[in-house]
């Protein structure tokens, strides 16, 4: 009989409970629920486009970095200032892949300080060879060539 009344009791705690929450709390549960996982859903899709646009900006900063060192070592060589070594270029993609700009310095056979500065006009991709834009060389100074692409 005690365990009768006691199976009584916990039957009735748990009805009220359930009667507790109605159909409209759990719909509000639910709904909650799926906002927040839509919500995480959201960044972290965000936080994937973000990184694969970094990604990308750092690939084209290399490309143009490398086809610039090459092309306009001989661009100098071209303007008969031939650079001592290979040239070091730094490169900024903040504002976008298709207008990097490249900065490139190194020193001739001579001894004399070269430099090249530019900006591309495309996004680097469509040959890795060249790449377009305006790009000035100087030697202490002084311009030695100006082109609109790099390469090939």
């Amino acid at each position: 009989m005690r365990r009768r009344r006691q199976f009584l009791v916990a039957v009735s705690v748990v009805t009220l409970l359930v009667a507790a929450c109605s159909d409209d709390d759990m719909g509000d549960t639910a709904s909650s629920v799926l906002d927040d996982a839509q919500d995480a859903a959201g960044s972290v899709a965000d936080q994937a486009a973000d990184a694969a646009g970094e990604v990308a900006s750092d690939a084209a900063e290399v490309a143009v970095r490398n086809v610039a060192a090459s092309a306009g070592a001989s661009e100098f060589d071209k303007a008969g200032s031939p650079i001592d070594g290979d040239l070091t270029c730094e490169t900024d993609a903040s504002g976008g892949a298709d207008a990097i700009k490249v900065t490139c310095s190194g020193s001739t056979t001579s001894g004399g300080a070269a430099e090249m500065t530019g900006t591309t006009s495309e996004a680097p991709g469509a040959s890795v060879t060249e790449i377009k834009g305006e790009f000035v060389g100087t030697v202490d100074g002084s311009e030695s060539f100006r082109v609109d692409h790099l390469g090939a």
